[in-house]
């Protein structure tokens, strides 16, 4: 225990280093690991306060069956809405929503008021806080929405937050940057209703009520969608967004704690070879080679532990980071409802790590150190032979012999240099490229994909004479019809919730991107997202529970291009949902001022607005990409500071005669700029294949929520990610360098001079 205590006091700046390292990569597990446990905590204690549904079901529009629901053994809470489309305008922009008519009084509430109150009256509006945040929206201000020719009137009374709509999902599935959810009293919009919200007397009865619920509207010869909460694309949507945060921490930790072992490795390796005499010592005295391998072991394993402890106050931080920035800053959600939640068994599984790789950075060296006969480790320390001969050759100059002794005599801290900075380079690249191939991914599919300029959404099933009624608008170049709508598709004992959308065969409007399969117009094209959460294959049939009917089709083609829980089916359309026109670049401001006026249509959307919705949400993926590469050049700077300093204490003694012999501060740091620029270019070398590999696996992350695009090498990414972590290496160690001339190594020259 002496020993140990007196190997933590004398090597205590690399024992800080390391533990700090290890501190780091496990905080990052356990808090990343429990973001999932804190999310899903966050939207049941919003479920709870809230009394939000338990099932949401969707038809087309009927007569208020509420009552015979609620007779339905199981059921606490039954109410009823209609949900549309519709549109106002913010300093003469047209800006898309939904408008949701709820009953007025005591239901299944899908809000909470923030600002205000709730509807008393039918000419007030409730709105959705993203909306109302981002036109800055006040108490008792008009609000003038348009829907299928009508126009209403109304004065905001509330500002809410609703679980449902943490994400801006259009009525198409679509992302959309400006979109605003408005509720209103459901008198004012139609006596009909196409949503249920139904709240559980007991949640483990789900799957009879659901039973039940069909059967009901079965016998009333409807087809309803019914989507269990759980199944709702926000909650989906959050809840992939967490576990892929649990993958991301897998990867993270995995890294870091391999570079812990490369710096253990390395330092261990240093202070054996300046122990060996003492280690001769004890072998002579007795001493077994057990008990010397296990002085070292234990040395790595009491590091390890010392960082797993201290992880545990930073990983909460890093967890109340991560939740506060995901989920109050990008997704708005209150702090009331936000839990945080370290799971301590994530604390222990990152301890276990850190022991393991700690185990496996001291293994060699302790083996190596246990492995000395007492005549051995006598032997004084030097560098391998090749860089002795290398040192003794008269024709390199003094400075050229400094560096190829250093690289050649010391190879395993080469190595590991070059390995470390591989490791750390890939870490930020791969996130980078992996995000990035989200964005190409999206503007692929805007730009190539759909070939359509505004989509339109009728206000009820339109004939084809409306079809040619707009195909016959000054402006419109040419218009197909498709049917678009939420439906619930199961394979074996899976199921899901997805938009499905009914185009015409030998559609112009879209051009599949396959990843398998063919397009055979009687089956169906599914996204990758959904095929994987299914477990789908080409040729397997699935079952579609749709508002229009109950129908099996077979899967023809899985598409490879960015989309989110979609599939398409090809038919010949004698009546639609909406149209996808092409429009005369010039003309699309006259063609939708055209639109106002007829009052079928009920909302539009132009495709740039949908591209810009979706890269927007990136903008706040890529806010995590910036922090990786702040991890990243962290990482570099205590990496390279670490190992150059390391040097420094190797070479002092050279430097001391380097400097008697006169070379200047400046010459040596220069030749020591030259040594750094060399390791790091050769791990980015390294670096770049690894992030590679490493960026498929970022996007597989994301596999169950968004189908991954493939990953593109970007030079633009790589060439400045890799000039960062040159440019730091080169910055640190020459600072390392030149604090360590100007302090010891000038104190050690003086000394000389003065016994001269």
């Amino acid at each position: 225990m002496k020993r140990l205590i007196r190997e933590f006091r004398y090597q205590k700046n690399w024992v800080i280093a390391i533990v700090l390292l290890i501190a780091f990569s496990s905080g990052i597990y356990s808090s990343f690991r429990s973001t999932y446990d804190s999310g899903i905590q966050s939207l049941d204690n919003a479920d709870e306060k809230l009394n939000t549904s338990d099932i949401t079901i969707s038809t087309i529009p009927i007569s208020d069956p509420s009552l015979d629901i609620k007779n339905i053994p199981g059921i606490s809470m039954v109410s009823s809405a209609f949900i549309t489309d519709t549109y106002t305008f913010v300093d003469d922009t047209r800006v898309r929503g939904e408008i949701i008519g709820v009953e007025i009084g005591e239901r299944v509430d899908n809000y909470e008021i923030l600002k205000g109150r709730d509807l008393k009256a039918g000419n007030e509006v409730v709105i959705e806080h993203h909306y109302a945040d981002k036109h800055n929206v006040k108490i008792g201000e008009k609000i003038t929405l348009y829907l299928s020719g009508k126009t209403l009137n109304l004065t905001v009374c509330g500002i809410c937050f609703s679980p449902n709509h943490i994400y801006l999902i259009s009525p198409d599935g679509w992302i959309e940057k400006d979109f605003g959810i408005f509720f209103v009293s459901r008198e004012i919009l139609n006596d009909s209703i196409n949503t249920l919200y139904i709240k559980l007397l007991n949640k483990n009865k789900e799957n009879t009520v659901l039973s039940s619920i069909r059967m009901l509207f079965v016998k009333r010869g409807i087809n309803p969608v019914v989507k269990p909460s759980s199944k709702t694309f926000a909650y989906t949507a959050f809840r992939e967004d967490l576990g892929a945060m649990n993958s991301l921490a897998n990867l993270f930790s995995g890294i870091l704690l391999a570079i812990s072992a490369f710096i253990i490795f390395v330092v261990l390796s240093r202070i054996i070879d300046r122990k060996r005499h003492e280690i001769g010592t004890l072998r002579a005295m007795g001493f077994s080679k057990w008990s010397i391998f296990s002085h070292y072991i234990y040395f790595s394993c009491i590091i390890a532990i010392i960082g797993a402890v201290i992880s545990i106050p930073l990983g909460f931080w890093l967890l109340a980071s991560i939740m506060n920035y995901w989920g109050v800053n990008v997704l708005s959600i209150p702090e009331d409802f936000i839990a945080y939640k370290l799971d301590l068994t994530y604390v222990i599984h990152a301890l276990i790590f850190a022991i393991i790789f700690s185990i496996i950075g001291a293994f060699f060296p302790s083996y190596r150190a246990s492995s000395f006969t007492p005549a051995e480790a006598m032997k004084p320390y030097m560098a391998t032979r090749i860089g002795t001969r290398i040192l003794s050759r008269k024709t390199f100059p003094p400075l050229k012999k400094l560096v190829l002794r250093d690289i050649m005599g010391h190879k395993a801290r080469s190595i590991s240099t070059i390995m470390v900075t591989a490791l750390v380079l890939s870490l930020g690249l791969s996130f980078a490229l992996s995000m990035d191939s989200y964005v190409e991914g999206i503007k692929y599919r805007f730009d190539e994909n759909e070939l359509w300029d505004i989509k339109i959404s009728f206000d009820t099933l339109q004939d084809n004479s409306t079809i040619d009624m707009l195909n016959n608008l000054q402006g419109i170049e040419k218009v197909e019809p498709y049917v678009g709508y939420g439906a619930e598709i199961s394979y074996r004992n899976k199921s899901i919730i997805i938009q499905l959308n009914e185009l015409i065969k030998d559609s112009e409007m879209h051009d599949f991107s396959l990843a398998e399969g063919k397009i055979n117009y009687s089956d169906m094209l599914i996204s990758g997202d959904a095929a994987h959460r299914l477990g789908l294959s080409i040729g397997d049939r699935v079952t579609l529970f749709t508002p229009y009917g109950i129908y099996e089709k077979k899967i023809s083609g899985i598409l490879n291009e960015f989309g989110s829980s979609e599939g398409y089916i090809f038919k010949n359309l004698n009546s639609s949902t909406g149209a996808l026109l092409k429009v005369e670049k010039m003309k699309r401001k006259a063609v939708e001022s055209s639109f106002q006026n007829l009052s079928f249509i009920r909302s539009w959307v132009e495709k740039e607005e949908l591209e810009s919705g979706w890269l927007n949400l990136m903008r706040e993926y890529h806010a995590m990409v910036y922090a990786m590469d702040m991890v990243t050049l962290t990482l570099v700077m205590l990496v390279i500071g670490l190992f150059s300093f390391i040097s420094v204490m190797e070479r002092e003694w050279e430097f001391v005669i380097l400097k008697s012999m006169g070379f200047s501060n400046y010459e040596v740091v220069r030749n020591n700029f030259w040594e750094t620029l060399l390791f790091s270019s050769t791990g980015v070398l390294f670096g770049i294949p690894i992030g590679m590999y490493l960026a498929p696996l970022f996007n597989a992350t994301f596999e169950n929520l968004i189908s991954p695009p493939p990953v593109v090498l970007n030079p633009n990414i790589v060439i400045t990610r890799c000039i960062l972590v040159i440019g730091v290496s080169l910055v640190v160690a020459s600072f390392t360098i030149s604090f360590a001339l100007k302090r010891n190594i000038a104190e050690k020259v003086r000394r000389v001079f003065e016994t001269m």
